[in-house]
C-alpha cells in the first residue's frame, strides 16, 4: 500500500523534499466542482482531456496538455458528447473514444492531423462507466449486463465473449 501511495505522489507532481505542490496552467475548458472531465488519455508524454460537462450544457471539447510549455491546446471537438458513458484508450498510434449511448459509437482520433473517424459501433445499451483494458491491439470491455466484448483494432471488429456472470454496476480501470 505504501508503494502505491509513493507512486501516486510521484505521478501527481508533489515535491516531497520541499513539501509543496507546483501549480500548473489552469484547464481552459471551464471545469468546476459541479462538472467534470468525461474522458482522458495519453499519447507518449502528452495528456488529452475532453468531453466535460460545461456551464452551457453537454461538452464535446478536446484539449491537449503540453507539459514542457505548461500550456493547453484546443483540439478538434469529438462528435460524441459528455454524459454518455464515454471511455477512452490509446492503441495502434490512435486514441479511441467509445460512447455506450448513440448506438455504441466508437471514434478514432488521429493526433497527427487532429481528425476523428467513425469506427465499427458496438450496439449495446446501458449507461455507465464500463471497466476496460487494452492488450495486444485489442480492447476488452465489460458491460453493465455482464457481457464481455473484444474490439480488434486491426480488423475494426467486435467479438462477443460468453457472459461473465459478474454484474457490473459501473467502474473504472487503468493499465
Amino acid at each position: 500500500m505504501k508503494y502505491l501511495l509513493v507512486a501516486l505522489l510521484l505521478l501527481t507532481g508533489n515535491n516531497c523534499r520541499a513539501d509543496y505542490w507546483t501549480r500548473k496552467a489552469d484547464f481552459p475548458g471551464g471545469v468546476t466542482l459541479t462538472n467534470s472531465i468525461d474522458y482522458a488519455f495519453t499519447i507518449g508524454n502528452t495528456a488529452f482531456l475532453g468531453g466535460y460537462l460545461d456551464t452551457a450544457g453537454l461538452g464535446n471539447d478536446l484539449y491537449q496538455y503540453d507539459a514542457q510549455n505548461d500550456t493547453w491546446i484546443k483540439k478538434a471537438n469529438t462528435p460524441l458528447f459528455s454524459n454518455q458513458g464515454l471511455i477512452a484508450f490509446y492503441a495502434d498510434s490512435f486514441a479511441f473514444v467509445y460512447s455506450n449511448a448513440n448506438a455504441g459509437r466508437l471514434m478514432r482520433y488521429n493526433i497527427n492531423n487532429d481528425t476523428w473517424t467513425d469506427m465499427m459501433p458496438l450496439k449495446r445499451t446501458g449507461f455507465g462507466n464500463w471497466p476496460y483494458f487494452v492488450f495486444n491491439k485489442k480492447a476488452y470491455l465489460l458491460t453493465l449486463n455482464a457481457n464481455f466484448y473484444i474490439y480488434d483494432f486491426l480488423s475494426d471488429s467486435w467479438d462477443s465473449v460468453a457472459n461473465t456472470c459478474i454484474p457490473n454496476y459501473g467502474g473504472y480501470s487503468f493499465i
